[in-house]
């Protein structure tokens, strides 16, 4: 079953988090890779790599394409080829025949997505406009009942400074997924912000600034830092790689496809699809 998987994962996203389409926010002064112009994801219904590597070698010889990077998506079962379409080929046109060939599931361009708002404002600033802001939406009274304890949140951004006196003991996990992305994690600011609304508590943890204060953050890098206000720039190609890492650690061993799952292929029911799991495919 052809599925557009990748671009409505992504899509829904974007839409979630803090991305505003492409604003014209410009790349890190030497552009990674994960953000070239003119490139392309395809995904393979096929969780072999050597398989996927051989077919990328001959979809690179039948078309106008500069092979750029290829990486499974284990929590969907695919394999993601990206490629660059040559200068003067159209990109349009490309995307059609390679939607037609058989062997693809989807394709998609690599698009880039930039942070909303202007910037990040001084300290005290966004601690004041926390505080407004928890007590806007009454999050003391859902902290009555719930505060995130055992409860681990994927924020999908820029790096996180682990050593904020306010974050202390709330990062549970780090990646990173872009390009010399390690350089600068603990001193980007917008993944640290963002963190902050989540877990957040003040520097003596007595009291609450994040909404679930309990919870703890899974630090997933897959945004630049970008400019002196903090905001982020990432693309669907390293989205994409984050959002997977943080289904598959948080779901290990479950399989990306209902014909791997034993109790769907005993029973075809769509109960016991819902108990694998897994997604029809």
């Amino acid at each position: 079953m052809k599925a557009p998987a990748l671009a409505a994962v992504i899509a829904g996203l974007a839409a979630a988090l803090l991305l505003g389409g492409c604003a014209g926010m410009p790349w890190p002064a030497q552009q990674p890779k994960q953000g070239l112009e003119r490139q392309i994801i395809v995904t393979l219904a096929d969780t072999d790599a050597g398989r996927a590597s051989a077919v990328a070698r001959e979809l690179q010889i039948a078309l106008p394409l500069e092979a750029t990077g290829q990486f499974p998506l284990g929590s969907i079962g695919v394999q993601c080829l990206v490629y660059r379409v040559a200068d003067g080929a159209s990109i349009d046109a490309t995307i059609r025949r390679l939607r037609a060939d058989p062997r693809v599931e989807s394709v998609q361009v690599n698009q880039a997505f930039d942070s909303r708002g202007t910037g990040i404002r001084a300290a005290a600033a966004d601690a004041a406009r926390i505080v407004y802001s928890l007590a806007a939406i009454r999050a003391d009274a859902a902290q009555r009942i719930a505060t995130g304890k055992g409860v681990t949140v994927a924020v999908i951004d820029t790096g996180i400074d682990s050593s904020h006196p306010g974050l202390r003991e709330r990062i549970a996990a780090h990646a990173n997924f872009v390009d010399n992305g390690e350089r600068s994690f603990t001193s980007d600011r917008h993944g640290t912000v963002v963190a902050g609304v989540i877990a957040a508590r003040t520097a003596d943890g007595a009291a609450a600034l994040g909404v679930a204060p309990q919870s703890r953050i899974a630090a997933l890098k897959a945004c630049w830092h970008q400019g002196a206000h903090g905001g982020a720039r990432c693309s669907s190609w390293t989205i994409a790689r984050a959002l997977d890492h943080a289904i598959t650690a948080a779901y290990p061993g479950r399989p990306a496809r209902c014909a791997d799952c034993p109790a769907a292929r005993a029973r075809r029911s769509q109960r016991h699809h819902r108990d694998c799991g897994c997604r029809r495919g």
